[in-house]
């Protein structure tokens, strides 16, 4: 049996956490079995997790409501980008778009690599406003979006940030090998 003081801690580490499991999301990516033979046809009808929530696909895209009776979309949801490349097409790059009905997007950009007949996530972030992916010859890849100063109004960010990502064997993962900011020319 347990004693009431230990009780009562149980339930004030339980009340400390709760807040955090609710506002806990899942990590973004494709969700279920992805094969490495024809894996567009499984993405235009497949699930993500996402920054703005859960989407099920139908032919590439999906409308998400916060209520039934909502007029329209809240979130519309595309998959934008699906394309192999590097040594072999090993590489998947996937980048799915989600627009807001009042100013507000994200692109949420994925790199998984194929194992054993089928692609495996190795690489998941998501940008405001999107990003443009540009991929290498062999295993890297560049991302170039906007970054945002204190003082910059949430349309218009004046510098924007180039990520290069190289395969690394021994992680079995894209890392970061360069990070380079410069200034929008649209900047004031």
């Amino acid at each position: 049996m347990i004693s009431a003081s230990r009780f009562f801690v149980v339930i004030g580490i339980f009340t400390l956490l709760m807040p955090a499991a609710a506002f806990a999301q899942a990590k973004e990516g494709f969700v279920g079995r992805l094969p490495c033979a024809h894996p567009t046809d499984r993405l235009r009808k497949g699930t993500f997790n996402l920054t703005v929530g859960r989407v099920r696909l139908a032919n590439g895209k999906a409308c998400l409501k916060p209520f039934s009776a909502y007029p329209g979309c809240e979130w519309d949801v595309e998959l934008t980008r699906s394309e192999t490349w590097g040594t072999n097409d090993n590489y998947l790059l996937v980048v799915v778009n989600a627009n807001h009905d009042t100013p507000g997007a994200w692109d949420s950009v994925f790199m998984f690599v194929c194992r054993e007949d089928v692609y495996v996530p190795v690489f998941a972030d998501n940008y405001l406003y999107g990003a443009k992916v540009a991929l290498g010859r062999e295993s890297n890849f560049e991302v170039t979006a906007g970054e945002w100063l204190p003082d910059d109004p949430g349309c218009c960010p004046s510098r924007e940030r180039t990520s290069t990502y190289g395969w690394n064997d021994q992680q079995m993962s894209f890392a970061l090998v360069e990070s380079k900011v410069t200034v929008r020319e649209n900047s004031n």
